[in-house]
């Protein structure tokens, strides 16, 4: 059997992949049949059952550690299945991006991405055969004729693609008029993401597998994606704990639930699913009480009566239905969430950490300079475009890349977390999750730390039992991330600096984190992250914007402005000496409609509270229309009503929002 590669994000024809079992669907574009998973021991999926349908749109979901990425690899042939069978549609090409899915080419950017463009290579191969036709003597009318076109159809066909290319490169976040031409290997494992990213939705697979599409993505990226694969013409299966991506693009859920089971909601939004599964968590708990009250009935007759040979028979038969209700399973698995405390910190002094006049460079190149003092209290988030610079701040601050100019002043009692989104890739595979986490923060500066309590982090975080024994090596994306968690949670810091932190971690786990760091006190908070509902909870009270290669700090909440991608473009506070080169000027000659922009900008204030006011009524509208669109179900008559007045109060949220941006630009102004 040829095995798929390790590194995989393309097409994958029957002729390249045969792990793949192609076979009869029944229609059906992939199906499962009663397949179950196993990891070692322990039994991750059981009986699964699925049906995927040409052109439908689902999401999978669940838990980290639940069994996600090992179903697509049972779908896709990476590994057997301990019992059942995954079936592709014969002749389906199929698309797959892991969540390691890196490219280390030497090849351009641009070549890399369109290297699996089928109608680019279809457009190549006949071509080359025309010419070869004609260099092998055959100069003919014909042959020529044949030659001419194909050079015409290549031309043409290329020059579309590289078109397209730029765009979904551009969308993805590059450079289009940098980073095209640079090569793959130049490019940090996030970048690397994106370019396996490109390369996948270029080559257009019928059947498109994404594992967490959007973890490597900024918020401009992440909308671009949703928008994209909105209208993508094929099947997609898109594992993931992003619910943006999940509501706008999916149209059916599938979630590997706590007890091992595949649950389907067929025909069901992100949203919809959310309702349905309490619902039928409600009536599985009822279910549930019905049947222990139901045997506990049985248990007191028996006991009341098993010993009376008048009532022996009917006691035997209870005996007999006690035993069936006793031997079901039980349809309610127990709610877990995981939970993370924080270690008392240190004292320190007021300003534990501070980039003065420093300059961040990577060789040659500075990428950020400026000042950042993090005093005792503050919670920083730091906003920006994407590649602006601000993981290597929070590098900097943390003391994990070195200032080229400058200083990094460290107050004496300091003690500095970082945790970042690939913090987990820096543990050592060959070690048991526990020896690795009970190393790494005795490393730290822990030297008391304790298998007991790495144990009691580790269970809190659901890395339990004989899961915590496991090498790190055989531990999923999602379980790895938790195991770097816990040896961020052991060590007593008074300073934490997180870059993306939320990435690979579930939902649950991610709300666990932002719980913990909102209850820490007596010390800094540094945050790089995407993830709104996260920095929300963390209550900032300093925003940092990194633009132009500069960073600038300011005393203030984070804004709903802050999550535009308009509002990095925004002026950004100007340094003193530029204030004094402007009055040094003097004062410039006023335009027409100067007068009007003053008093719009004095009126700001009030005119953006009106416009917040008028958004959040229109999308009430909005979330009631959603509402009732989930509601109707297959009614398309009412569906395309509904539709159509949503769509009229998108437009006018649009415009709204537009509004609001001028205002918010024009306030700054003043």
């Amino acid at each position: 059997m040829l095995l798929l590669p390790v590194l995989c994000a393309g097409v994958l024809t029957p002729e390249k992949s045969v792990g793949i079992t192609y076979g009869d669907t029944a229609g059906a574009a992939l199906r499962l049949e009663d397949v179950s998973i196993q990891r070692g021991p322990a039994e991750l999926v059981r009986g699964a059952n699925w049906e995927v349908m040409p052109r439908e749109r689902w999401g999978l979901v669940g838990a980290n550690g639940c069994g996600k990425s090992s179903l697509l690899g049972v779908v896709l042939g990476l590994w057997p299945a301990a019992s059942g069978r995954a079936v592709v549609k014969r002749g389906c090409a199929v698309g797959y991006l892991e969540q390691t899915a890196a490219s280390r080419s030497e090849r351009s950017v641009r070549s890399e991405a369109m290297s699996r463009m089928g109608g680019v290579r279809r457009a190549i191969g006949a071509l080359e055969g025309a010419s070869r036709r004609v260099a092998e003597g055959d100069t003919s009318r014909a042959a020529l004729a044949s030659l001419g076109a194909a050079q015409d159809a290549a031309s043409r066909v290329e020059e579309e693609a590289e078109a397209r290319a730029s765009r979904i490169l551009s969308g993805l976040g590059f450079d289009v008029s940098v980073d095209l031409e640079r090569p793959c290997a130049e490019f940090s494992g996030g970048w690397q993401m994106r370019i396996g990213l490109a390369r996948l939705l270029l080559s257009d697979p019928e059947l498109c597998v994404l594992d967490e599409p959007t973890n490597h993505l900024d918020a401009a990226a992440r909308r671009w994606l949703a928008s994209y694969l909105s209208a993508y013409d094929g099947t997609l299966v898109i594992a993931s704990h992003d619910a943006a991506m999940l509501g706008e693009v999916c149209d059916s859920i599938a979630e590997i639930s706590a007890a091992g089971t595949l649950d389907v909601y067929k025909t069901c939004s992100y949203d919809g699913w959310l309702s349905a599964r309490e619902a039928r968590r409600a009536a599985a708990i009822s279910a549930y009480e019905r049947q222990a009250r139901r045997a506990e009935e049985l248990r007191t007759f028996i006991d009341k009566y098993g010993a009376k040979a008048s009532k022996a028979a009917q006691a035997k038969d209870r005996e007999k239905k006690l035993a069936r209700l006793e031997e079901a399973p039980s349809v309610v698995a127990k709610a877990w969430r995981p939970s993370l405390v924080l270690p008392e910190p240190p004292a320190c002094g007021d300003t534990p950490v501070a980039l003065v006049g420093a300059s961040i460079a990577y060789g040659e190149e500075v990428v950020v300079s400026g000042d950042a003092s993090i005093e005792r209290g503050m919670r920083l988030a730091v906003r920006g475009a994407n590649g602006a610079g601000k993981s290597t701040l929070a590098k900097a601050i943390a003391g994990v890349h070195p200032v080229a100019r400058g200083e990094r002043r460290l107050d004496a009692r300091a003690r500095i977390g970082y945790f970042a989104q690939d913090s987990s890739q820096h543990l050592d595979a060959t070690r048991t999750a526990l020896d690795a986490c009970v190393s790494l923060a005795r490393t730290g500066g822990e030297s008391l730390a304790s298998e007991a309590r790495a144990r009691q982090v580790l269970g809190a975080l659901g890395i339990r039992g004989d899961a915590a024994l496991r090498t790190v090596g055989s531990l999923s994306g999602g379980e790895k991330a938790r195991v770097a968690l816990a040896v961020f949670a052991l060590l007593p810091c008074n300073v934490y600096v997180l870059d993306e932190p939320s990435n690979h971690l579930d939902v649950d786990v991610a709300s666990a984190l932002a719980d913990a760091l909102n209850a820490f006190q007596g010390g800094a908070l540094v945050v790089v992250s995407h993830d709104r509902a996260f920095v929300d909870k963390l209550r900032p009270t300093h925003v940092a914007t990194v633009k132009d290669k500069r960073v600038f700090v300011e005393a203030r909440g984070i804004r709903d402005s802050d999550w535009l991608v308009s509002s990095i473009d925004e002026r950004p506070p100007r340094r003193r000496e530029e204030e004094e080169e402007e009055e040094e000027e003097g004062p410039r000659p006023a335009k027409p409609g100067d007068a009007a922009r003053r008093r719009r900008r004095y009126n700001a204030p009030k005119l953006i509270a009106k416009v917040e006011a008028k958004i959040q009524t229109v999308e009430a509208d909005a979330a009631a229309l959603d509402a009732e669109m989930v509601a109707a179900g297959a009614d398309a008559g009412k569906l395309l009503d509904l539709a159509e007045r949503r769509d009229a109060l998108q437009l006018e949220l649009d415009a709204l929002y537009a509004e609001w941006e001028d205002l918010e630009a024009l306030q700054l102004e003043g």
